[in-house]
């Protein structure tokens, strides 16, 4: 026996030249079998290839039936064009195609298929039936067996193709061996076909496994509908739906509340030109714009409808046309995650219910522009309507009136007064006309101080403040190769470091709103933080995040009333006030109708 790589390579049964035929070339039946095995690599790859022709084909409605996940047999009927003749004979071989005919034609691709390969692949390792027309009562049945025509003789049919596949890789048994088990196979044709229904909502979608309907989606007129009918409306109901066009670049953007995040992503779509990709750096993109909203060890729940001119998109990396690759990658990358942020500042549904960011600051800044009492009793009306209607996840106002005179008093006071405690010098309780709202402090400073600390360093440098006596810091190896990475953003932030020697620094000032932490102790927990990030967000958010994190209020600080005003308005002032930076939630509500529950009078 051959125990490792020396007996392998000194075996002389196997030496260089001993034993090795002469170079040949390789008939064309093992040609189109070794073509396949690029092409379709398990039954979701016949689906995917099939159903996508019917698409090409201008179908309406397009119908997917599987027996045994695939293995056995699959079937797609359409409603599309059809082949005569001539082109269904065409079609069965290898790089035949209508769709591109010179070189130049593969820098504008707008159709899913264009090699002319997967027919004749799929045929090579399965029986093929086919049966097409072009128009209502004249077609042409074809039987095809490992890529032979056996069979050919003209049918009535209607307008339309049905393609039949049986026994797939019957004839190549290794292949066969390596399928997943059924259920697996299944997934993979249910995970196919969902992101084509969701690519084509103005397409019927028809899909039967073992005699049993999985679903019937007749045409939506968006994708959101689509959406909802196949993911479910708990996911969709709170979705902000944008769309944004600059140039020859655009988006639809179908994005989940951050309530719904899942802890992996099998609910991402990246759908480029009509075309379901994978493209992990345009994930990582949408994870990023989504930030703080979310908590680290979380993924957003999104559709994303890129639409850019055909030449600026690489269709022909992948065997399978799963992967696309873009020019100018970054510019277009920018561009989607700033749109992905604009959508959530100004479009967000709170927890599903049909208010939004925007509105609800025009709600809370409105109190300082209202002059007269009856203007100020309308508005607090409709704030407190306002504030009823919230739900019970993340969300944010304050509070109600608790003294009709004092509108008379003071212009210049908030229109709305509040009742407040703290509890263990850590969450906040305010009373409303609809419960109780419940601030964690430190979250909300640490929002707070993140946004301005992110404002700043896009800006100039921030300004230092001197400290009385040096403090030295003698840094690991790890903290060192930190430090060196960001030393510069350590000064624009407003620290003062200076080398000591070896891996000792000095930390001379710091910077100057951040209050009195300890700063040999806050300098190494923002390295420590700055190791951790995984989600690789931009290095302002990181250092913003790491300084507003341990420069926020802790646990134990009394507020007082002004204090806390000052809180609520710096917090309303954020673009994203709901979640601190790690995306824990600022605000949550008890409702007066669930405290009602709980004592038993509802």
């Amino acid at each position: 026996m051959l125990n490792n790589y020396g007996d392998i390579k000194n075996n002389n049964n196997i030496s260089p030249g001993k034993n090795l035929s002469r170079i040949k070339i390789l008939p064309e039946s093992l040609i189109s079998k070794i073509a396949a095995g690029e092409v379709v690599e398990k039954p979701a790859s016949v689906v995917k290839e099939l159903v996508e022709n019917s698409i090409d084909a201008g179908s309406s409605f397009i119908q997917i039936e599987i027996k045994e996940s695939g293995i056995s047999e699959i079937v797609v009927i359409d409603n599309g064009w059809g082949m005569d003749d001539e082109n269904a004979i065409l079609a069965l071989q290898r790089f035949a195609t209508s769709k591109i005919s010179e070189y130049n034609d593969l820098e504008n691709i707008s159709t899913l298929g264009f090699r002319g390969e997967a027919l004749p692949s799929i045929a090579s390792v399965s029986k093929m039936e086919i049966k097409t027309s072009t128009e209502n009562g004249k077609g042409l049945f074809i039987r095809v067996e490992s890529g032979n025509i056996i069979d050919k003789k003209s049918i009535g049919l209607p307008r339309g193709t049905e393609i039949t596949v049986r026994d797939l890789f019957y004839n190549v048994p290794a292949r066969k061996k390596f399928l997943k088990s059924k259920s697996t196979e299944f997934n993979s044709i249910v995970n196919t076909l969902d992101n084509l229904a969701i690519a084509y909502p103005d397409i019927h979608f028809k899909f039967i496994s073992d005699d049993k309907l999985i679903f019937d989606l007749p045409v939506s007129q968006d994708a959101k509908s689509r959406l909802a009918s196949l993911w479910g409306i708990d996911i969709v109901k709170g979705m902000v739906a944008e769309s944004f066009k600059d140039g020859d670049l655009s988006i639809d953007l179908l994005l989940g509340h951050p309530s719904v995040a899942r802890k992996k992503s099998n609910f991402q779509r990246i759908i480029v030109n009509g075309r379901p990709v994978k493209e992990w750096r345009l994930n990582r993109v949408v994870e990023e714009a989504y930030g703080t909203l979310l908590p680290q060890d979380k993924k957003p729940v999104f559709v994303l409808f890129l639409w850019l001119p055909n030449n600026l998109v690489d269709v022909n990396v992948h065997p399978a046309k799963l992967e696309v690759r873009f020019r100018d990658e970054w510019k277009i990358f920018s561009w989607v995650k700033n749109k992905v942020r604009l959508a959530l500042q100004t479009s967000l549904v709170i927890a599903g219910d049909d208010i939004k960011i925007q509105d609800i600051k025009k709600f809370y800044f409105k109190k300082k522009e209202v002059k007269s009492l009856s203007s100020r009793k309308k508005f607090t009306h409709q704030l407190e309507m306002f504030l009823t209607s919230f739900p019970d996840r993340i969300d944010k106002s304050i509070s109600k009136v608790t003294d009709e005179k004092t509108f008379d008093e003071e212009l210049e006071k908030p229109v709305i007064e509040f009742d407040y405690w703290q509890y263990k010098g850590l969450y906040i309780f305010i009373a409303t006309e609809g419960g109780v709202w419940i601030l964690d402090q430190h979250a909300v400073h640490e929002r707070i101080l993140f946004e301005q600390i992110l404002k700043k360093l896009d800006g100039e440098e921030i300004e230092s403040a001197q400290m009385l006596f040096n403090v030295v810091v003698d840094l690991s190896l790890k903290d060192w190769e930190i430090f060196n990475q960001y030393e510069h953003y350590f000064k624009k932030i407003g620290f003062e470091i200076k080398r000591f020697g070896g891996r000792t620094v000095t930390i001379e000032s710091i910077p100057s709103f951040y209050g009195n932490p300890d700063p040999k102790q806050l300098f190494i927990d923002i390295l420590e933080s700055l190791s951790e990030d995984k989600l690789e967000i931009a290095h302002n958010e990181k250092i913003a995040s790491a300084f507003a994190c341990k420069s926020a209020i802790k646990q134990g600080v009394v507020l007082s009333k002004e204090d806390v005003t000052k809180l609520l308005d710096d917090l309303f002032s954020c673009e994203i006030p709901f979640t601190c930076p790690h995306g824990r939630p600022t605000i949550i509500k008890l409702s007066l109708d669930e405290l009602e529950k709980r004592f038993k009078r509802k």
